[in-house]
């Protein structure tokens, strides 16, 4: 211990390896030691620090505020970003005036997200009355409709809308004038989370 010209208290070891020894109950730890010019910590709790060159091998971090990132590989894990969902129908529906409902499922949201639907029906024609419609529903509301009087074998809906967190019904029905089969109708849904 000394003191310099400026009168500041001093506290320098000169010494090839540094360390603090405790024991405890006959076993011998190394809270932290100093070797050329190294710092080993065992464990540490910091409350507020800077960090220049962090080189780290397993992290573990609660929250998370990042400037600018480079990436090589990330695994994002639990659908956090991207929810995606499908339903499907396959039979042979024989509409003659006739409404049914083809698909009733939900999907959970941990998070509120921007929803993408796309919807594909397979129909087929027994003569020239093809008057048919499409109707997707999310959580009982119309977000998209198709409606035909001329040849379309294979319609699409699509709809973009925001669903908060929670458990979402998607429901498809589909009405014909007469002499139309529906054969399939697929469902798609993705969740945009971030």
């Amino acid at each position: 211990m000394g003191v310099d010209d400026a009168v500041n208290r001093q506290f320098l070891v000169r010494a090839d390896r540094f360390a603090l020894v405790t024991k405890d109950e006959g076993n011998v730890s190394v809270p932290f030691a100093v070797q050329n010019g190294q710092t080993f910590i065992n464990s540490a709790f910091i409350a507020d620090g800077t960090i220049t060159n962090a080189k780290i091998g397993n992290a573990a971090i609660t929250t998370a505020k990042i400037g600018d990132a480079q990436i090589d590989t990330l695994r994002i894990k639990g659908n956090s970003v991207i929810v995606p969902a499908a339903f499907e129908w396959q039979g042979g529906a024989y509409a003659n005036d006739t409404e049914y409902t083809l698909i009733d499922g939900v999907v959970s949201l941990d998070y509120g997200a921007q929803l993408i639907m796309v919807a594909a029906l397979r129909q087929s024609y027994f003569n020239t009355e093809r008057h048919t419609r499409a109707t997707l529903y999310l959580n009982g509301n119309q977000v998209a409709e198709f409606y035909a009087g001329a040849p379309n074998d294979s319609p699409v809906m699509m709809a973009t809308t925001y669903a908060g967190a929670g458990v979402h019904r998607f429901t498809i029905k589909w009405w014909a004038w007469k002499d139309v089969v529906l054969n399939k109708v697929t469902l798609a849904v993705w969740g945009a989370m971030r």
